[in-house]
């Protein structure tokens, strides 16, 4: 019907004429003998909407949790309302009625429109309860403010979250423990669309949603589309990385999967982007005159990455007979880098840091297999061994993957004067609390007592202990090894692996919903409860009180084994 009113004249319009020239020609145009039938089945069909349009927020009047005034018309705060949001424990009621007031007047871009306002008045009730709900209202206020204020255009976000309260519940929930999050929704609406899949709510362990597999695909079928493998793996990482993020806000208990998936995220797309980086350097230079791996130092070594983790990287290469392949392979691992590092029109992925391949800085970007290893042998420092330790291949030739692991093995298991490795490590770690001192007691990864104190006496004990089975190198699978070679007591062993494992949880929260590494002080109520409870603690301050009794212990143990002074591993010989 509206396409035939609007053949009357040719004009965009959606109202049905009041001549009654005019409208018995529209009723003549949609089959009707009468203008009279025609305008009772037009009733009759507006009615019918009506009733629908009702019934999708037909919960709307009957929620139970919010008592009192809401009314956000007129010039003054209504003074029902201003008492009603103070009693659901919003500290400031006018700022929130004005905002409101604001909305209904189309203020915002989501609510420029008729339909717009509409929705948002139908949500309105629930909106309030779900903030309260949350235990921060003001900050899950906040979070909605940003969210709808940065919506381009509302219509269809709106009426998602309308029609799907329990999602509603979910993005006010999360706005109140990482506000951070909303403006990313506001940009990206259609992530809440994702959280429609029904693979969103699965294990993380479960590649349900499919990101990976896109990802893995992109690197496949769009190898030589440079640019075009770098989009598409930023659009399906930006979601799965998301999808991660919202998994361990809303199921705090899932903490100790996100850095596998993190670090299985960040793979990923490292194999996906190798291939086209490897066809750029070609199409320059010519076939490849050998082959590559890329390998993956640090947290990413070590299956541990955060939310906002950088990439520490090698690039080793073995070249075909003696021809020269340096520059071939510079090339492709610049190439690599700027497929990681590189923002596109989709957006950053991740930072990359090549400062832990050998020289640092003033060594060449792509490292030849023979000078890896004679550089090992020779010339590396101790902590560029202990760096060593968390080494592993990610993506690449799987043969030279393969060479290069057993010759960190056996590099690895080259015995070293244990005294000069103990002052090292000591000095090392005195000059990075110098150079790089923790911001506060809560930077967990530098302060005293802290996860670099714990990461270093197990990098250690694998290079004064170099034969044992270290397993997979990380902290947990190292201290029980360390603790059977008499290197740690079982009290030890069990202090530094408690200690970990909670700084590793705080940190895990920590990297997800705030900017940096904020002081405990300044988290919010509702991200200090849920960590708290993540970790099996009563309370966030006596989280905080255990950890810090906790770092006391693990500096002991730490000065016990390494100071120069009173050092035990000192002592020992291989």
């Amino acid at each position: 019907d509206e396409h035939r009113v609007q053949m009357l004249n040719d004009e965009h319009t959606h109202s049905l004429p009041a001549r009654d020239e005019s409208r018995i020609r529209v009723a003549a145009l949609c089959g009707y003998d009468s203008v009279s039938a025609f305008d009772a089945d037009i009733r009759t069909t507006r009615e019918l909407v009506d009733r629908h349009f009702a019934e999708l927020f037909r919960e709307t009047e009957h929620l139970s949790g919010i008592k009192g005034n809401l009314v956000f018309t007129g010039v003054d705060d209504d003074p029902g309302t201003v008492r009603t949001l103070q009693e659901l424990g919003f500290t400031n009621p006018s700022f929130v009625i004005s905002e409101f007031q604001n909305w209904h007047r189309g203020g915002i871009r989501a609510t420029r429109s008729q339909r717009g306002r509409h929705l948002l008045t139908a949500m309105e009730r629930r909106l309030f309860q779900h903030m309260t709900e949350t235990g921060n209202p003001d900050a899950a206020f906040e979070g909605l403010r940003t969210f709808l204020s940065g919506l381009t255009a509302g219509i269809q976000t709106l009426s998602l979250l309308a029609a799907n309260p329990a999602i509603l519940a979910d993005i006010i929930d999360i706005f109140s423990v990482a506000p951070l999050m909303a403006r990313e929704l506001a940009s990206r609406p259609e992530l809440l669309e994702a959280l429609l899949d029904g693979g969103f709510a699965a294990d993380l362990s479960d590649a349900t949603c499919g990101h990976l597999d896109t990802i893995v695909q992109a690197g496949t079928e769009l190898s030589d589309d440079f640019e075009g493998a770098m989009n598409e793996v930023r659009r399906n990482f930006r979601d799965a990385h998301f999808r991660i993020r919202f998994k361990l806000l809303q199921e705090p208990s899932s903490w100790e999967e996100t850095g596998s998936a993190f670090t299985e995220l960040a793979e990923t797309c490292i194999r996906a982007l190798a291939p086209a980086a490897l066809k750029q350097a070609e199409r320059s230079l010519g076939p490849a005159p050998g082959r590559w791996a890329i390998c993956g130092l640090g947290k990413l070594g070590s299956h541990d990455l955060t939310a906002n983790s950088d990439l520490d990287l090698m690039v080793i290469f073995d070249p075909d007979s003696d021809m020269p392949a340096g520059q071939f392979f510079t090339r492709a691992t610049q190439r690599l880098i700027t497929a990681i590092s590189a923002e596109t029109e989709e957006g950053p992925l991740y930072e990359a840091d090549m400062q832990l391949r050998p020289s640092g800085k003033a060594g060449p970007v792509a490292v030849r297999l023979s000078a890896f290893s004679e550089y090992y042998r020779k010339d590396a420092w101790t902590w560029e061994l202990m760096a060593l330790t968390r080494l592993r291949t990610l993506a690449g030739d799987p043969t030279l993957a393969d060479a290069i692991m057993a010759e960190k093995s056996n590099l690895l298991d080259h015995g070293r004067v244990i005294p000069t490795i103990c002052q090292d490590a000591w000095e090392m770690r005195e000059r990075l609390l110098r150079d790089r001192p923790a911001r506060h007691d809560f930077d967990l990864k530098l302060v005293r007592g802290g996860m670099m104190d714990i990461e270093f006496l197990a990098q250690v004990a694998q290079l004064i202990h170099p034969h044992s089975d270290w397993g997979d190198r990380s902290v947990s699978s190292v201290m029980p090894v360390a603790q059977a070679e008499g290197l740690f007591t079982a009290a030890e062993a069990d202090t530094l692996v408690q200690a970990y494992g909670i700084m590793d949880g705080i940190l895990a929260f920590q990297r997800v919903a705030l900017p940096s590494a904020t002081a405990a002080d300044k988290w919010p109520d509702v991200l200090r409860r849920r960590t708290a409870r993540a970790l099996n603690s009563d309370s966030f301050d006596s989280l905080i009180s255990d950890l810090n009794i906790t770092r006391a212990s693990v500096r002991d143990i730490f000065c016990s084994k390494l100071q120069p002074e009173t050092t035990e591993w000192g002592q020992l010989r291989v």
